[in-house]
């Protein structure tokens, strides 16, 4: 798999480089960019097979790059970076064909279950069997939705639950989207935040440490970062709130 990163902050480009050494290690960075601009200029010698970009840059953006890729290299799959600022902003570009979309500070996990995810979906059809099979799955979103609840506290990534439920992520992906509108690690993360608000709501009192691990949290700082992004207010604000 071949990754090309786009990037206007060396810092950020770095380290989204680092995650996939580490952490994908199969995956070949085969260049990086600074803007849109430059991305396009080298698209044709690179050929990647999925583009990390981010949404603010100079000169041309993720999303008009993006747009561009679509047009000339439908197959490139494209997974979007942004800051809280332009969440609304990159929620759109998932109705405009990206595969997914982080925050950051990018979660290394997340990063690498986003990139293997894409690149299962690049992996010959599946056979006339199997196709039937994950069809009769796709009817329902239950079994996947049972799975996530159960498995809050635990690492939940799409290739486990896909093994656990009988389909192909291919399909996971298909029904998260379509029951929900969300990308599946969008929708794990907004169910951790809704068992932490619950949790914070009946037990104020309970440690944030407790409350982020026992949402599936390994740090209690991206913890806090993730819930404010999306709630609005600091865990410990949410809390001591008045009913």
């Amino acid at each position: 798999m071949r990754v090309m990163i786009v990037e206007d902050e060396p810092a950020s480009a770095e380290y989204i480089a680092a995650i996939l050494a580490r952490y994908v290690p199969e995956a070949e960075i085969c260049c990086t960019a600074e803007n849109g601009e430059d991305a396009l200029v080298q698209m044709p010698a690179a050929r990647p097979d999925v583009v990390v970009t981010d949404v603010a840059m100079p000169r041309m953006d993720g999303l008009a790059l993006t747009a561009q890729l679509k047009k000339r290299w439908p197959q490139i799959r494209v997974i979007i970076v942004s800051g809280y600022q332009e969440f609304e902003y990159a929620r759109a570009a998932l109705r405009h064909g990206v595969a997914d979309y982080l925050l950051k500070p990018v979660n290394p996990q997340e990063l690498a279950c986003c990139l293997r995810a894409v690149s299962c979906e690049e992996k010959p059809a599946l056979s006339s069997a199997q196709s039937a099979e994950n069809s009769k799955a796709e009817t329902s979103f239950t079994p996947l939705e049972s799975y996530v609840a159960a498995h809050l506290a635990q690492p939940l990534t799409l290739p486990r639950l896909c093994r656990e439920c009988g389909v192909s992520q291919t399909t996971a992906n298909r029904i998260f989207r379509k029951y929900t509108g969300m990308s599946f690690l969008e929708y794990v993360t907004a169910r951790r935040i809704e068992k932490a608000q619950a949790i914070l709501r009946e037990n104020p009192e309970t440690l944030i440490k407790t409350v982020a691990l026992t949402c599936g949290f390994s740090d209690p700082l991206y913890f806090s970062k993730v819930f404010k992004n999306i709630v609005g207010c600091a865990p410990t604000e949410y809390a001591n709130r008045p009913d």
